[in-house]
């Protein structure tokens, strides 16, 4: 999407695409002897199917028993899509989709609500333009070459093919560098398609192992196009991976090297190493994601730090994040238990005296083990499938815990040479979002001392040890974290050993490179929702209905709208208290219509629900910038004219 695109660019170009679609018609008669007829139709690629459908007067299509248009995958049980269709009477036409689906052969089956007669359907399949990646391609093992200096194309978001409802969301390509130098990456996606940072980053370049991330970047909400780089890479090979953010669509890549053709190699300097002393009393901030190495699931939003995921048992990988714990113990992603714990671990190491202090949620656990922890990490640790190594040291820890064992209490955690001591912490009580609070655990004097909002809970004798780092685990919940600091009580030092500089000689120019270290570039798409949201559950509801219900022309302008706006709509929210409030009660008042919209594709609304929507967005225009008046003003007339309420699926009653 163009970052000033208007409605009617909208329209205009889903109208250029349906003109050049292939057309397939489609008809019936349904009586109360024939209640359904099913059609098959088989798209030859991925792209869009629009259905237009045209029905007699004396024939109803509307939601019954069944939905009256319903679109199945090929095993004819899959729901893909499912809404009402023209009631008959003066309602003789509708004008479905556009829905993103795979290559592949679809049930489409149509039921009658009410009386009898005759219908006609216009089905028009759009392909995608753009070539599209050999799937499957949705792991680093999977990967598919790509050559420099060219480009390469692939699909994301789309659904069906015998895949069901879940969208491609990766797409994983590997490239190989010649000799040392600078790469370039140049970016351009459909308007129906979103790589803007989401779980992953839209697009992030791995070293040789798959996993060391070294360049994360994103195309912004709003664009169709960027230009990355330079990036100084050394010879060797490297993996790059697409990750869809939301919406359809095609995309293409440029990988372009400029490379050094080595006549003489001569080492200018040897290995250096250069100490970084902190003095007394001076913190660490590890409020940034770059700070972190991840090994599976995290993502940073604005001022805020996500740990983990909502997923615990997962031997499907269905996060795609490769199971880290599982595949060090058990060999494998999907090896029996299949659990999905996150490990997010520190890079910089600390040594005692010290105060790890951090505010946020502390997720509770039903099956499984759950630590914000001070140790020291695993010096055998290599990451290797099956290897039984853990990323921790477990020998002595500090920690913060909890644990199915021990329902719905944060508990305090000193592990001395393998034995622990465990309490209870007294006045953390879940809520919505965990065990919400500032939790500190202060190492000094040999004692581990352990306080939650300012109150001491427990203190235990802790013999120095180290280095260490901050480790958190999480299972079927993550962690939500709003500040997080590590101060010393005393000096301590990082040292950071730098790579050999190599100087390379051509004629006629001469070129220095210096290996780059892993660079993290997160950018922060505030969501003014999701602040509103009272579980994990509300939140997974939300993006579903985006993934799924989101994904016709209404849905997408929605979308678009919210993302183009969201830093805007948040920053009137912070200076309004009164309007966050306001959200806050329609979110919670109207949560369960989107769970029916994505359990069964159409929901019903009540007027006074609608009105009270309406009310607030008229509350939120009035103060806010004329750029933004104008788009709530859209969707305030949308709503009016029932456009867009209906175009998603929702029926006011």
């Amino acid at each position: 999407m163009l970052k000033h695109i208007s409605v009617l660019s909208i329209a205009a170009a889903v109208f250029a695409l349906v003109s050049n679609a292939s057309a397939e018609t489609l008809s019936g008669y349904l009586d109360e002897n024939t209640q359904t007829r099913t059609h098959s139709i088989t798209l030859p690629s991925d792209g869009t199917l629009q259905l237009s459908v045209t029905i007699d007067q004396s024939l109803s299509l509307a939601i019954s028993t069944y939905y009256g248009i319903t679109i199945f995958d090929s095993d004819g049980t899959t729901m893909l899509q499912g809404f009402s269709g023209p009631t008959g009477g003066t309602d003789t036409a509708g004008s479905y989709g556009p829905f993103a689906l795979k290559a592949g052969t679809y049930q489409i089956r149509f039921a009658r609500w009410t009386g009898s007669g005759s219908y006609t359907v216009a089905a028009a399949h759009t392909p995608q333009p753009l070539a599209g990646d050999n799937e499957p391609d949705n792991t680093v093992d999977q990967a598919q070459a790509a050559a420099l200096n060219s480009s390469i194309t692939g699909h994301l978001g789309y659904i069906g093919g015998g895949g069901g409802t879940a969208p491609d969301e990766l797409d994983w390509w590997i490239f190989s560098i010649p000799s040392d130098g600078e790469v370039r990456v140049a970016v351009s996606i459909d308007s129906t398609l979103s790589l803007a940072t989401s779980l992953y980053h839209g697009i992030t370049i791995f070293d040789s192992n798959g996993t060391t991330q070294l360049e994360g970047f994103s195309v912004d909400t709003g664009s169709t196009a960027g230009d990355f780089g330079p990036f100084q890479l050394k010879a060797g090979n490297y993996y790059l991976r697409v990750a869809r953010a939301y919406g359809y669509g095609g995309y293409s890549v440029q990988l372009t090297s400029d490379t050094i053709s080595m006549t003489t190699t001569t080492t200018a300097s040897p290995a250096s190493t250069t100490s970084t002393t902190i003095s007394d009393g001076q913190g660490a901030d590890l409020l940034n994601l770059a700070e972190w190495d991840v090994y599976g699931s995290a993502s940073a939003e604005t001022n805020e730090l996500i740990f983990g995921d909502s997923i615990g048992s997962d031997p499907q990988d269905q996060d795609l994040d490769g199971n880290p714990e599982n595949t060090w113990m058990k060999g494998s992603a999907g090896a029996s238990p299949g659990d999905d714990y996150d490990w997010i671990v520190s890079k910089k190491e600390f040594s005692p005296p010290l105060t790890l202090t951090w505010s946020g949620c502390f997720p509770t656990t039903a099956y499984g083990y759950q630590y914000a922890a001070i140790a020291s990490k695993n010096t055998a640790f290599t990451g290797a499938a099956g290897s039984g190594q853990s990323v921790i040291d477990w020998s002595n820890m500090l920690a913060f815990h909890t644990s199915w064992e021990h329902a719905g209490a944060l508990l305090s955690f000193t592990r001395k040479a393998g034995q622990n001591t465990i309490n209870t912490v007294p006045g953390a009580a879940p809520g919505g979002h965990g065990i919400c609070g500032e939790f500190k655990i202060v190492w000094e004097n040999n004692k581990a001392t352990y306080y939650f909002n300012d109150a001491l809970v427990e203190q235990q004798d802790a013999a120095y040890f180290g280095p260490v780092r901050i480790f958190f685990r999480s299972y079927e919940n993550p962690f939500s974290i709003d500040s997080i600091t590590v101060l010393s009580a005393s000096a301590y030092t990082t040292t950071t050993t730098a790579a050999p500089v190599t100087s390379t000689t051509t004629a006629p120019e001469t070129t220095t490179t210096t290996s780059i270290s892993s660079v993290t570039t997160t950018i922060a798409t505030p969501c003014p929702i999701q602040r509103t949201l009272n579980t994990r559950e509300d939140v997974d509801a939300l993006r579903l209905l985006r993934d799924i219900r989101f994904m016709n022309t209404t849905g997408i302008f929605i979308t678009y709208i919210y993302y183009k706006n969201s830093a805007d709509i948040s920053a009137v929210l912070e200076e309004h208290p009164e309007l966050q409030q306001q959200m806050k009660a329609l979110v919670a008042g109207n949560i369960s219509v989107a769970r029916e919209l994505v359990n069964n594709g159409a929901a019903a609304i009540s007027r006074d629900k609608v009105d009270d929507i309406t009310r607030f967005l008229e509350n939120l225009r009035q103060n806010s910038s004329p750029k933004l008046q104008a788009d709530i003003q859209l969707i305030i007339s949308g709503i009016k004219n029932r456009r867009l309420v209906e175009g998603i699926g929702v029926k006011v009653k």
